[in-house]
């Protein structure tokens, strides 16, 4: 009966610095949430700013060239190609590679202006920032998941686990003293006979 007794405040004690631990996991990943999160805003809000800029410079190349012209220009470029990161990233952001613009678009540029340059640049940038951003939604994404899921063996062993080990240690501590009780009575009868 002790040995069980001493079983079940064992199991207790590893229990709650189970419990303490993925407290600990839980909040570490609430705060990576929070960092990935903060990372993404950033980055839609430069995206926002590069599309404004990319679609001022291709309505300015469109009324200098024509919409036709422009149209036909940048259907033939293999966008895959031609992705440019920014140059100002989030401080902390992991690398998201390299920030050198090409020195020249894969169209010729006497046929073409200033503004249409420009429009292509802001959309090359613009592909390679939603590449990496859908990159940190999935992150975020995780993350939720992984935090979600401590959350509940927090709750399990919060609720079900601690419990049960405390119930246990009351029921065999019970035991023990009823033993103890039902041996002095037949010491005290043994004496009296």
């Amino acid at each position: 009966m002790k040995n069980s007794l001493l079983a079940a405040r064992t199991n207790l004690s590893r229990t709650k610095k189970g419990h303490d631990l993925l407290e600990i996991k839980y909040a570490a990943f609430l705060r990576e949430l929070k960092r990935e999160e903060n990372v993404a805003k950033e980055m839609q809000d430069k995206l926002t700013a590069i599309e404004a800029v990319a679609q001022r410079a291709r309505l300015e190349a469109e009324v200098e060239m024509g919409e036709l012209r422009v149209n036909e220009i940048l259907e033939t470029v293999q966008w895959d190609e031609w992705q440019i990161i920014p140059t100002d990233k989030p401080e902390n952001s992991e690398n998201i590679g390299s920030s050198e613009k090409p020195k020249k678009p894969p169209y010729d540029l006497h046929i073409t202006c200033a503004a249409l340059d420009e429009a292509f640049f802001a959309w090359a940038q613009l592909q390679s920032l939603q590449k990496k951003l859908a990159e940190v939604t999935a992150k975020i994404e995780k993350l939720t998941a992984n935090a979600n899921r401590t959350k509940k063996r927090i709750s399990a062993l919060k609720n079900i686990l601690i419990p049960k080990h405390e119930q246990e240690i009351i029921y065999f501590s019970n035991k023990i003293e009823e033993n103890e009780r039902d041996e002095m009575v037949r010491r005290d009868v043994a004496m009296k006979a």
